[in-house]
Protein backbone atom coordinates (compact mmCIF):
# COMPACT_ATOMS: atom_id res chain seq x y z
CA UNK A 1 0.00 0.00 0.00
CA UNK A 2 1.06 3.40 -0.75
CA UNK A 3 2.17 5.57 2.33
CA UNK A 4 0.02 9.02 3.16
CA UNK A 5 2.34 12.13 2.53
CA UNK A 6 2.96 13.81 5.56
CA UNK A 7 1.16 17.31 4.72
CA UNK A 8 -2.22 17.14 3.82
CA UNK A 9 -3.80 19.90 2.95
CA UNK A 10 -7.24 21.15 2.02
CA UNK A 11 -8.95 19.61 -0.35
CA UNK A 12 -6.55 16.78 -0.67
CA UNK A 13 -7.83 13.30 -0.70
CA UNK A 14 -4.85 10.42 -0.02
CA UNK A 15 -5.64 7.28 -2.04
CA UNK A 16 -4.34 4.77 -0.10
CA UNK A 17 -5.52 1.13 -0.69
CA UNK A 18 -7.65 -0.22 1.41
CA UNK A 19 -8.29 2.96 3.19
CA UNK A 20 -11.32 3.64 4.92
CA UNK A 21 -12.84 0.06 4.16
CA UNK A 22 -13.37 -2.17 7.49
CA UNK A 23 -10.36 -5.00 8.22
CA UNK A 24 -12.69 -7.72 7.62
CA UNK A 25 -13.32 -6.25 3.95
CA UNK A 26 -9.98 -5.64 3.11
CA UNK A 27 -9.36 -9.05 4.38
CA UNK A 28 -11.64 -10.75 1.65
CA UNK A 29 -10.03 -8.70 -1.57
CA UNK A 30 -6.80 -10.29 0.18
CA UNK A 31 -8.44 -13.39 0.13
CA UNK A 32 -10.32 -13.55 -3.47
CA UNK A 33 -6.95 -11.99 -4.65
CA UNK A 34 -4.96 -14.95 -3.71
CA UNK A 35 -7.79 -17.36 -5.10
CA UNK A 36 -7.81 -15.87 -8.49
CA UNK A 37 -3.78 -16.58 -8.57
CA UNK A 38 -4.02 -20.17 -7.54
CA UNK A 39 -6.83 -20.41 -10.20
CA UNK A 40 -4.90 -19.09 -12.80
CA UNK A 41 -2.09 -21.23 -11.77
CA UNK A 42 -3.54 -24.66 -11.58
CA UNK A 43 -5.21 -23.42 -14.85
CA UNK A 44 -2.06 -22.32 -16.81
CA UNK A 45 -3.64 -19.41 -18.04
CA UNK A 46 -4.08 -15.10 -17.24
CA UNK A 47 -7.04 -14.59 -15.77
CA UNK A 48 -8.42 -10.49 -17.17
CA UNK A 49 -8.93 -8.57 -13.89
CA UNK A 50 -12.36 -7.12 -13.73
CA UNK A 51 -13.62 -9.99 -15.56
CA UNK A 52 -16.58 -11.96 -14.10
CA UNK A 53 -17.27 -13.80 -16.98
CA UNK A 54 -13.61 -14.91 -17.42
CA UNK A 55 -13.88 -16.25 -13.53
CA UNK A 56 -16.69 -17.90 -14.07
CA UNK A 57 -15.36 -19.55 -17.20
CA UNK A 58 -12.09 -20.95 -15.26
CA UNK A 59 -13.79 -21.80 -12.80
CA UNK A 60 -15.94 -23.94 -15.12
CA UNK A 61 -13.03 -25.03 -16.93
CA UNK A 62 -11.16 -26.14 -13.35
CA UNK A 63 -14.14 -28.50 -12.17
CA UNK A 64 -14.71 -30.14 -15.07
CA UNK A 65 -11.08 -31.46 -15.29
CA UNK A 66 -11.41 -32.30 -11.64
CA UNK A 67 -14.62 -34.41 -13.14
CA UNK A 68 -12.56 -35.80 -15.68
CA UNK A 69 -10.11 -36.96 -13.42
CA UNK A 70 -12.85 -38.76 -11.68
CA UNK A 71 -13.95 -40.25 -15.09
CA UNK A 72 -10.29 -41.61 -15.78
CA UNK A 73 -10.57 -44.17 -12.56
CA UNK A 74 -13.35 -45.13 -14.05
CA UNK A 75 -12.07 -46.04 -17.84
CA UNK A 76 -9.31 -47.30 -15.68
CA UNK A 77 -10.98 -50.09 -13.65
CA UNK A 78 -13.52 -51.21 -16.60
CA UNK A 79 -10.58 -51.69 -18.78
CA UNK A 80 -8.95 -53.53 -16.01
CA UNK A 81 -12.01 -55.54 -15.44
CA UNK A 82 -12.70 -55.85 -19.51
CA UNK A 83 -16.26 -54.10 -18.66
CA UNK A 84 -18.54 -51.45 -20.47
CA UNK A 85 -16.26 -48.24 -20.72
CA UNK A 86 -17.89 -45.28 -19.86
CA UNK A 87 -20.43 -44.07 -22.92
CA UNK A 88 -18.46 -40.80 -22.94
CA UNK A 89 -15.47 -42.03 -23.43
CA UNK A 90 -16.18 -44.19 -26.38
CA UNK A 91 -18.71 -41.57 -27.93
CA UNK A 92 -15.51 -38.93 -27.79
CA UNK A 93 -13.22 -41.24 -29.18
CA UNK A 94 -15.01 -42.27 -31.95
CA UNK A 95 -16.46 -38.16 -32.76
CA UNK A 96 -12.29 -37.39 -33.08
CA UNK A 97 -11.87 -40.00 -35.72
CA UNK A 98 -8.38 -41.14 -34.77
CA UNK A 99 -7.60 -38.03 -33.35
CA UNK A 100 -4.87 -37.41 -30.96
CA UNK A 101 -5.02 -37.84 -27.00
CA UNK A 102 -5.18 -33.98 -26.61
CA UNK A 103 -8.21 -33.77 -29.10
CA UNK A 104 -10.17 -36.25 -27.55
CA UNK A 105 -9.28 -35.26 -24.07
CA UNK A 106 -10.83 -31.83 -25.27
CA UNK A 107 -14.11 -33.58 -26.93
CA UNK A 108 -14.51 -35.24 -22.95
CA UNK A 109 -13.85 -32.03 -21.14
CA UNK A 110 -16.78 -30.32 -23.65
CA UNK A 111 -19.03 -33.46 -22.96
CA UNK A 112 -18.70 -32.39 -19.63
CA UNK A 113 -19.03 -29.21 -19.09
CA UNK A 114 -23.11 -28.95 -19.22
CA UNK A 115 -24.32 -27.25 -16.46
CA UNK A 116 -23.58 -24.35 -13.82
CA UNK A 117 -20.04 -24.58 -12.47
CA UNK A 118 -21.03 -24.64 -8.80
CA UNK A 119 -23.00 -27.94 -9.73
CA UNK A 120 -20.10 -29.89 -11.28
CA UNK A 121 -18.18 -28.83 -8.08
CA UNK A 122 -20.98 -29.60 -5.96
CA UNK A 123 -21.19 -33.29 -7.02
CA UNK A 124 -17.55 -33.48 -7.59
CA UNK A 125 -16.95 -32.93 -3.85
CA UNK A 126 -19.82 -35.11 -2.50
CA UNK A 127 -17.87 -38.03 -4.95
CA UNK A 128 -14.50 -37.14 -3.27
CA UNK A 129 -16.46 -37.96 0.25
CA UNK A 130 -17.27 -41.28 -1.23
CA UNK A 131 -13.82 -42.20 -2.80
CA UNK A 132 -12.44 -41.22 0.91
CA UNK A 133 -14.72 -43.25 2.50
CA UNK A 134 -13.73 -46.12 0.18
CA UNK A 135 -10.28 -45.80 0.73
CA UNK A 136 -10.68 -45.58 4.65
CA UNK A 137 -13.01 -48.25 5.11
CA UNK A 138 -13.86 -50.05 1.95
CA UNK A 139 -12.72 -53.79 1.71
CA UNK A 140 -12.22 -56.31 -1.03
CA UNK A 141 -15.62 -56.90 -1.69
CA UNK A 142 -16.80 -52.83 -2.41
CA UNK A 143 -16.45 -51.74 -5.23
CA UNK A 144 -17.73 -48.66 -6.76
CA UNK A 145 -16.27 -47.97 -10.31
CA UNK A 146 -19.26 -48.28 -10.39
CA UNK A 147 -20.81 -48.40 -6.67
CA UNK A 148 -22.75 -51.73 -6.04
CA UNK A 149 -25.76 -51.22 -4.09
CA UNK A 150 -24.05 -53.02 -1.22
CA UNK A 151 -21.43 -50.96 -1.15
CA UNK A 152 -23.27 -47.54 -1.35
CA UNK A 153 -25.82 -48.98 1.50
CA UNK A 154 -22.71 -49.87 3.61
CA UNK A 155 -21.60 -45.83 3.16
CA UNK A 156 -24.91 -45.15 3.77
CA UNK A 157 -25.16 -46.93 7.45
CA UNK A 158 -21.60 -45.34 8.15
CA UNK A 159 -23.10 -41.81 7.37
CA UNK A 160 -25.91 -42.68 10.01
CA UNK A 161 -23.54 -42.12 12.84
CA UNK A 162 -21.84 -38.97 11.51
CA UNK A 163 -22.64 -35.41 12.57
CA UNK A 164 -24.58 -34.38 9.26
CA UNK A 165 -27.84 -32.71 7.83
CA UNK A 166 -30.60 -35.21 7.27
CA UNK A 167 -31.01 -34.67 3.73
CA UNK A 168 -27.35 -36.04 2.70
CA UNK A 169 -28.24 -39.32 2.53
CA UNK A 170 -30.49 -38.30 -0.52
CA UNK A 171 -28.01 -35.75 -1.65
CA UNK A 172 -25.39 -38.78 -1.98
CA UNK A 173 -27.82 -41.03 -3.48
CA UNK A 174 -28.50 -37.98 -6.54
CA UNK A 175 -24.95 -37.06 -6.89
CA UNK A 176 -24.27 -41.10 -7.37
CA UNK A 177 -26.76 -40.95 -9.81
CA UNK A 178 -25.67 -37.71 -11.77
CA UNK A 179 -22.36 -39.33 -12.43
CA UNK A 180 -23.44 -42.56 -13.69
CA UNK A 181 -25.76 -39.90 -16.13
CA UNK A 182 -22.46 -37.69 -16.88
CA UNK A 183 -20.34 -40.67 -17.54
CA UNK A 184 -22.50 -43.01 -19.17
CA UNK A 185 -22.37 -45.39 -16.60
CA UNK A 186 -24.79 -47.96 -15.68
CA UNK A 187 -26.17 -47.00 -11.93
CA UNK A 188 -29.53 -49.44 -12.19
CA UNK A 189 -28.19 -51.33 -8.88
CA UNK A 190 -29.00 -48.39 -7.13
CA UNK A 191 -31.46 -47.02 -8.63
CA UNK A 192 -33.69 -50.24 -8.49
CA UNK A 193 -32.53 -50.91 -4.86
CA UNK A 194 -34.79 -51.35 -2.57
CA UNK A 195 -32.55 -51.25 0.17
CA UNK A 196 -30.54 -48.25 -0.65
CA UNK A 197 -33.99 -46.03 -0.09
CA UNK A 198 -34.73 -47.74 2.99
CA UNK A 199 -31.42 -46.91 4.26
CA UNK A 200 -31.45 -43.68 3.36
CA UNK A 201 -35.10 -42.93 5.01
CA UNK A 202 -33.90 -44.48 7.75
CA UNK A 203 -30.57 -42.44 7.98
CA UNK A 204 -32.72 -39.13 7.40
CA UNK A 205 -35.57 -39.98 10.15
CA UNK A 206 -32.59 -40.12 12.94
CA UNK A 207 -30.74 -37.45 12.00
CA UNK A 208 -34.09 -35.44 11.87
CA UNK A 209 -34.55 -36.65 15.64
CA UNK A 210 -31.30 -35.78 16.52
CA UNK A 211 -31.72 -32.33 15.41
CA UNK A 212 -35.12 -31.84 16.74
CA UNK A 213 -34.47 -33.25 20.39
CA UNK A 214 -33.93 -30.23 21.50
CA UNK A 215 -35.32 -28.80 24.85
CA UNK A 216 -37.44 -24.84 24.21
CA UNK A 217 -38.47 -22.59 26.54
CA UNK A 218 -40.89 -20.35 26.47
CA UNK A 219 -39.61 -16.81 27.76
CA UNK A 220 -42.16 -17.14 31.32
CA UNK A 221 -40.38 -20.27 32.09
CA UNK A 222 -36.72 -18.18 31.19
CA UNK A 223 -37.65 -15.51 33.50
CA UNK A 224 -39.05 -18.25 36.61
CA UNK A 225 -35.48 -19.59 36.27
CA UNK A 226 -33.79 -16.49 36.29
CA UNK A 227 -35.39 -15.35 39.01
CA UNK A 228 -34.60 -18.64 40.75
CA UNK A 229 -31.06 -18.47 40.63
CA UNK A 230 -30.98 -14.46 41.58
CA UNK A 231 -32.64 -16.04 44.91
CA UNK A 232 -30.46 -18.35 44.95
CA UNK A 233 -27.61 -15.90 44.96
CA UNK A 234 -29.15 -13.61 47.39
Amino acid sequence: PKEAPAWIGPGYKAKIQGKGLPRSKVGLADRALRAKARLAEEMGETIPSGSLESMDKAKKKKWVRRLAKILDRFHVKAKRNKTLLPKVVTECEDAARGGDEDTIREMIELALSMGAWKTIQGHVHNWHRIEKWYREHGDDEDEIYPPSAATFARYLIWLKDRNISPTVPETMRATVKWIGRRFGVSMVEIVESSLVPSIIAAVSSTRKLRTEDKTTWTSDEVKIMEDAMFDEER
